[in-house]
């Protein structure tokens, strides 16, 4: 009975001793999952991937953005990090017998394709801008109708297509950008204004040609947009008449 007794004290000191050595054996990871702006993200996803075992280790960050493993295999590892609203994050890492690891993680936002679109169409005018202070102006119309097809209410994209395209001389464009333009800004002054000359130019170009009912029109619609030059061809047409 003492012998047996004594067998098991030993067998229970050698199982303690074994396990204390294997867990000092063992690698650790300790860290830590931050936003861009340095702030904690919470509940993430963590998941270590033993590559010579192919075993997966599983965590959640905490409310401080804390996640840890204990007990871990030497060796090489894949981590991954995914958090909804978040871009994924992977590294490899190796670690050694009785290592102790630690990692600050960033993880940056992930847009929805609207985010993006007007993420791109602000890098897009802003070339825009760049090009036309170079005075690229084929680059910057490129530019500014770029934006305006990523972000479809980007009125200041429109304005300065449009403003651009008459200086190009392509009025039939300008005029269909600027009348956007003020759909979305219906006071916009520098739209009115170039609008004006270009319903101007279609009366005068139609006055030549005699058609005198269609430039009438033409010149209605200039009237709406610029009113000064607009009466001074009135005043051309026929000095006694009166439309306005």
């Amino acid at each position: 009975m003492i012998w047996a007794l004594r067998f098991f004290c030993v067998f229970i000191f050698s199982a303690l001793i074994l396990g204390q050595q294997m867990e000092e054996e063992k690698a650790r990871i300790d860290g830590k999952i931050l936003d861009m702006e340095k702030k904690p993200v919470a509940q993430a996803e963590v998941q270590l991937n033993h590559r010579e075992t192919n075993r997966i280790y599983t965590s959640k960050s905490n409310k401080k953005g804390e996640f840890a493993f204990r007990m871990l295999f030497a060796g090489k590892y894949v981590m991954t990090i995914t958090k909804e609203g978040y871009k994924s994050y992977s590294m490899e890492l190796e670690l050694h017998p009785g290592s102790i690891q630690g990692f600050e993680i960033n993880l940056a936002k992930e847009f929805s394709s609207e985010q993006k679109n007007q993420q791109e169409a602000s890098l897009s005018f802003q070339k825009g801008i760049e090009m036309a202070r170079e005075d690229k102006i084929d680059e910057a119309i490129e530019a500014f109708r770029k934006a305006a097809e990523l972000k479809a209410d980007f009125a200041e994209a429109y304005i300065n297509l449009g403003i651009l395209l008459f200086q190009r001389a392509k009025d039939e464009e300008a005029e269909k950008v600027l009348v956007r333009t003020l759909e979305l800004r219906p006071e916009e002054p520098k739209a009115k204004e170039i609008l004006g000359n270009i319903y101007f130019a279609k009366a005068k170009a139609l006055l030549q040609d005699d058609k005198i009912d269609e430039a009438l029109e033409k010149l209605k619609t200039s009237y709406s947009y610029n009113f000064l030059q607009s009466r001074l061809l009135l005043y051309e047409l026929s000095p006694g008449l009166r439309l306005f």
